[in-house]
């Protein structure tokens, strides 16, 4: 948007969606669910079936309204802190 970065993200071969961020003066324009959209085209261009990432509480409602589901949710520990996720998934269009 006029030569700023207003976010960026990240998909793996494997469809692993790694992380996605938008700029907080750019959140809720619809930056988000442009990138993740074209992540998911990308996805679909590598051959996957299904797009997933570990997602936080905070991005899990975000997700859901995108059509992800919840295949589990997650304990992660890092030394003194424990942070709850969740394994999210999104079956692809055009691909069955």
């Amino acid at each position: 948007m006029d030569d700023k970065v207003v976010g960026f993200s990240s998909v793996a071969k494997d469809g692993y969606l790694d992380f996605i961020f938008t700029h907080k003066d750019f959140q809720g324009k619809g930056v988000a669910k442009r990138m993740l959209a074209e992540l998911e085209k990308k996805a679909i261009q590598q051959g996957n079936d299904f797009i997933y990432s570990d997602v936080s509480i905070t991005a899990k409602d975000f997700f859901l309204s995108q059509g992800y589901k919840i295949e589990r949710q997650q304990l992660k520990r890092s030394k003194e802190k424990e942070l709850i996720n969740f394994r999210m998934t999104k079956q692809l269009k055009g691909k069955n």
